[in-house]
């Protein structure tokens, strides 16, 4: 067994065996991040809502899921659209609009899904004054090492929402945060709200679930034990195979 091929298949097995044990490991990890994601929705969720200055004097990392609750127009209600989304089993676009505060800080705003079927259905934002209701998000990044680069999917479209990568195509400076829109972000006196047949929609923020990393986990992980289980016992298997042809050949030597 210690021929080149049996060393290349030891190698290859602990390899396969190594990556099961990692990637278990690696959804553990998931799961972790998930939880901690949970409790900060949670806890950040159940502060009282800040106008956007008062929330830009805490520390940036700390302003994720706060509620917002500030007054503003739109400049622009279709800055740009992030693509490659779904909701409710629907493939479409978060459309990225511009909003200028009271106070002049211009602010990137999620105003909701659009499916792509229904592009048509796109209503424009309120000319009107508006409470701009919603929670405070970080600009995203690209993650891990397959994900996709930070370019752009088209001219219109992007692969995530991105805030400097959308402040280029806006005239000026913007917050170095964006908001989430909530349903509340109309004013309610304003005649597009009972439009609810147009798009876009408000979006949800993330469900408080831990979602499958667990059931993933103990699945690499029996693979594991299983892949490793099976490549003994085929070792084992091919050993007594060859030590059983060995004696044979011994027996018929000697005979003869």
């Amino acid at each position: 067994m210690k021929r080149p091929f049996w060393l290349f298949s030891h190698i290859f097995a602990a390899s396969v065996i190594a990556l099961f044990i990692f990637l278990g490991f690696w959804q553990l990890d998931r799961l972790g991040l998930r939880k901690a994601q949970n409790e900060t929705i949670i806890d950040r969720t159940d502060e009282p809502p800040a106008m956007l200055q008062e929330l830009l004097e805490e520390p940036i990392d700390e302003l994720e899921f706060r509620r917002i609750a500030d007054t503003g127009r739109f400049i622009d209600g279709d800055v740009v659209r992030i693509g490659s989304q779904s909701k409710d089993g629907s493939a479409g676009d978060h459309v990225v609009g511009l909003v200028e505060l009271s106070d002049g800080t211009r602010l990137l705003v999620n105003r909701g899904f659009v499916p792509l079927a229904a592009v048509d259905q796109l209503k424009p934002p309120p000319e009107e004054e508006i409470t701009v209701a919603g929670w405070i998000r970080l600009s995203q990044t690209k993650e891990g090492v397959f994900g996709a680069a930070d370019g752009q999917l088209t001219a219109e479209r992007l692969p995530r929402f991105n805030v400097a990568t959308i402040e280029d195509r806006v005239d000026g400076d913007v917050a170095a945060v964006y908001v989430q829109l909530n349903a509340d972000a109309l004013d309610p006196e304003s005649e597009l709200e009972s439009d609810v047949s147009s798009f876009p929609t408000p979006l949800a923020l993330p469900p408080l679930s831990e979602g499958s990393h667990l059931s993933y986990a103990v699945q690499w992980f029996i693979f594991a034990v299983l892949g490793a289980a099976f490549y003994v016992a085929l070792v084992r298997r091919i050993a007594r195979t060859s030590a059983q042809k060995a004696n044979t050949t011994l027996s018929e030597a000697a005979v003869g």
